[in-house]
């Protein structure tokens, strides 16, 4: 050892028991993250195995209904599988007369609005398909302004509104554009587009304000981080907190004034996420949650008595073969 080292060795030793007895006094300068406990369970598992159906399930009358989505590569299915919470079973209810996936599905005036999406490849469908419950029957109302895949949507005050999304698949034509459809009058109005064009994002809904979160654009393929807030009094966006892991294909659902954020991935190559974040949007804060039971991208949610459900998805990195019917229920408080 060199008489330099030496010298340094021999004064930090005296110094030691200095440094340590003054850390003792100082306060802990880093507490640990708050997170959100949510305690998943698995649940029995949805019949047909499906993913990229993260916009599609929706509850109508205490069940839960699983629209539609593609059971591989190479398959899309129109069928339509329902889930009682309560029982923890599951029915199966008539087909959409078309297949597709990547479309939503929303509920106004006891009714199921299931619109865009895509047949396998190739432009995206405009067409719009309403399921009557009582009568277990599908019946074709009109059309979206353009065809949307991987698109944001929820309803506010009896309106269905939409936003981002592509034009086609391959993905092409990531777009900002946002429409409003009257249900009432079978009638759309183009709104005020995103500050970001981005598809495969999710879209939840806390009083009169829309939030767009994460998605993707064109190559490559990263997962976003942003959240883009909507006020329907001004027609207006602003550029919120951002998430802590930016996805896609992921899934998102609120109930009380939470917007839990379920899944998907940052690249294609993802096996697929399990972690879990809960955005509050009175606040624009963001915290991580008790992750999933199982990772999975393009999975869908729904919420139930303070449940979170989630069904299906991929759980394969690209390109996404490996679909699942698992389903999982998350108690919270």
């Amino acid at each position: 050892m060199k008489p330099l080292n030496f010298l340094i060795l021999s004064f930090a030793v005296v110094l030691l028991p200095a440094c340590k007895e003054n850390s003792q006094k100082d306060p802990d300068p880093t507490p640990p993250s708050p997170k959100f406990d949510i305690e998943w369970s698995q649940m029995s598992s949805v019949p047909t195995k499906r993913g990229w159906l993260p916009a599609s399930a929706c509850l109508l009358n205490d069940k839960i209904y699983v629209i539609g989505g593609a059971p591989d590569d190479v398959t899309v299915t129109g069928i339509v599988e329902v889930y009682d919470p309560i029982a923890d079973t599951w029915t199966t209810k008539q087909p959409m007369s078309l297949a597709r996936w990547g479309h939503s599905a929303n509920i106004v005036g006891g009714k199921i609005y299931v619109m865009g999406g895509c047949e396998l490849t190739g432009p995206a469908l405009t067409r719009i398909e309403v399921y009557d419950p009582g009568e277990d029957s599908w019946e074709t109302v009109g059309d979206m302004l353009k065809g949307r895949i991987g698109f944001g949507s929820c309803v506010v005050n009896g309106k269905v509104y939409v936003l981002g999304g592509c034009e086609e698949e391959p993905t092409i034509h990531v777009l900002p554009d946002m429409d409003v459809y009257d249900p009432n009058t079978n009638a759309w109005t183009s709104l005020t587009p995103m500050p970001d064009a981005r598809a495969y994002l999710s879209a939840s809904a806390v009083g009169d304000k829309i939030y767009a979160v994460g998605g993707t654009k064109e190559e490559p393929w990263d997962g976003l981080t942003s959240i883009f807030e909507y006020d329907i009094q001004t027609d207006s966006w602003k550029t919120k907190n951002n998430l802590i892991l930016g996805r896609w294909a992921l899934s998102t659902c609120s109930a009380d004034n939470m917007i839990f954020i379920l899944g998907g991935m940052t690249v294609p190559l993802d096996l697929g996420k399990n972690s879990v974040e809960v955005y509050f949007p009175l606040k624009d804060s963001i915290v991580g949650a008790t992750a999933m039971v199982k990772g999975r991208s393009s999975l869908s949610s729904c919420i139930f008595q303070n449940k979170i459900y989630s069904f299906g998805g991929v759980n394969t990195p690209y390109p996404w073969v490996g679909t699942c019917n698992f389903t999982e229920a998350g108690i919270f408080k």
